[in-house]
């Protein structure tokens, strides 16, 4: 039997009461054509019964205009069946209100489609409540634009299981705000993968914590921007496992402000890679204490850049073992401040390689104390080259101890000027070999005072040529014994 609503026109549909739309049975609804239903004002929408809505079908309810599907009431908004809120265009579904929104159920939330979702108002977004956000599926979640992200309250935040997390975009985290970020759990911070964690922005990443930033995985740690790692305070940094300082790269380490290098520990000192301490540079060396210094492996020493290892300070030097000290290499021995060497011990000095030796700068060992010149083994001295005696001073010279004098090679000895000969006591020039004497040239010779002259022994004489003895003058020849 056809319903008498097949015959109405859409004006006579628009005129119907309330009251007569109510007496309209389920058969009557289901006998609408989509014109009809269109027609319908929103005053005559509100009264429909629920359970003549939900015997529409998906073309009837595709009818609905956009201020219809606004006008439902909470009630009739959640006794839509699953198959009706899938029905619903994305038109219809940007026209919900977030009193209809937080009427559904969790049943209804899960049979939103992903291009709906993102139809949703923030207002409609915020009205969901935590077992509605929990409902979602990962892709539902995935489908949030991130003004929708940002519009979620820390509660609904706090909902999303560590899968849902995970369905997020780097972009999603980047709307969240400082107090969001703080509002995350340890156990879904570490569900965000690491290249989503990028999307944390720099300033937020102080929201995080000691005990959220603790709570990251090594691989998230590894994965810090510089950015990020400048967000950081220094309370924050103090907290980090050594397990996750160790896992600090190149990037992170050079992002270090001079506080967060202040406040690492011992441990966590000891836990950084060779990769990360290479990155440092002056300035957060400088920041160290000497017992964080002390902290460094011979090899974490090793790896300090050569442009940055002025940075330390002459007590961070002095604080040195002498094992620490020996792993050093040439170049950046060769790179330490005039003031870091003259804080050397005279332990230090002794524990140098022979090629740290050759390294030192003449500027270097000008600087040198008497006592540490002492220091200095006979093979240390042999190191010695011809430019780094010529820049030891006459009082420098005149320390040496006879067997340091004799330790030297011919090539230096040859490189001492008149002056520094002279400057030689008697019992130096007793000390020099005679072939380090056959290295000096006649003008050398012909420059030593009388009194050098006098000190020289029988074997060291013959040590001479003709051409030599030629060379000196009668006042030198007339002091020979």
């Amino acid at each position: 039997m056809a319903s008498i609503v097949e015959s109405f026109s859409t004006a006579q549909i628009a005129a119907l009461t309330t009251a007569q739309l109510a007496a309209l049975a389920t058969s009557d609804w289901r006998a609408f054509s989509t014109s009809q239903i269109a027609a319908l004002t929103v005053d005559q929408v509100s009264a429909i019964r629920t359970s003549a809505l939900n015997s529409l079908s998906t073309s009837q309810i595709q009818a609905f205009e956009s201020r219809d599907i606004a006008a439902l009431t909470a009630t009739q908004a959640q006794s839509l069946s699953t198959a009706a809120i899938r029905s619903l265009t994305t038109l219809q579904f940007g026209a919900l209100t977030s009193v209809q929104i937080g009427a559904l159920t969790t049943a209804q939330v899960r049979a939103m489609e992903t291009a709906d979702i993102a139809m949703l108002s923030t207002n409609a977004i915020s009205a969901l409540n935590q077992s509605q956000v929990a409902a979602m599926a990962t892709a539902q979640v995935a489908a949030l634009q991130e003004s929708q992200v940002a519009a979620l309250g820390t509660s609904q935040l706090r909902a999303l299981s560590t899968a849902q997390i995970g369905a997020l975009s780097s972009a999603d985290f980047n709307a969240l705000s400082s107090g969001q970020i703080a509002a995350l759990t340890t156990a879904q911070l570490r569900a965000i993968t690491t290249a989503d964690f990028q999307g944390i922005g720099s300033s937020d990443m102080a929201a995080l914590g000691t005990s959220g930033l603790a709570a990251l995985s090594n691989a998230q740690v590894a994965s810090l921007s510089a950015g990020q790692v400048q967000g950081l305070t220094a309370q924050q940094v103090a907290a980090l496992s050594t397990a996750q300082v160790g896992s600090l790269g190149s990037t992170q380490t050079s992002a270090l402000q001079t506080a967060d290098m202040a406040a690492l520990s011992t441990q966590q000192i000891r836990a950084l890679s060779s990769v990360g301490i290479a990155a440092l540079e002056s300035a957060a060396l400088q920041a160290l204490s000497s017992s964080q210094v002390s902290a460094f492996s011979t090899s974490q020493l090793s790896a300090i850049a050569t442009r940055a290892i002025g940075g330390l300070d002459s007590g961070d030097v002095r604080a040195l073992s002498t094992a620490q000290l020996r792993q050093l290499s040439s170049a950046q021995v060769a790179a330490l401040e005039t003031d870091q060497v003259a804080a050397l011990t005279t332990s230090q000095v002794s524990a140098l390689g022979t090629s740290q030796v050759r390294s030192l700068e003449t500027a270097d060992l000008a600087v040198f104390s008497t006592n540490q010149l002492a220091a200095l083994g006979s093979a240390q001295v042999a190191a010695l080259g011809s430019s780094q005696l010529q820049g030891l001073s006459s009082s420098q010279l005149a320390s040496l101890s006879t067997s340091q004098l004799a330790a030297l090679s011919s090539a230096a000895t040859a490189a001492l000027g008149s002056t520094e000969l002279n400057a030689l006591t008697t019992a130096q020039i007793a000390a020099l070999r005679t072939s380090q004497l056959q290295g000096l040239d006649t003008a050398q010779l012909a420059a030593l005072d009388s009194a050098a002259l006098a000190a020289f022994s029988t074997a060291q004489l013959n040590a001479f040529g003709t051409a030599d003895f030629a060379a000196f003058g009668t006042t030198q020849l007339a002091g020979l014994s």
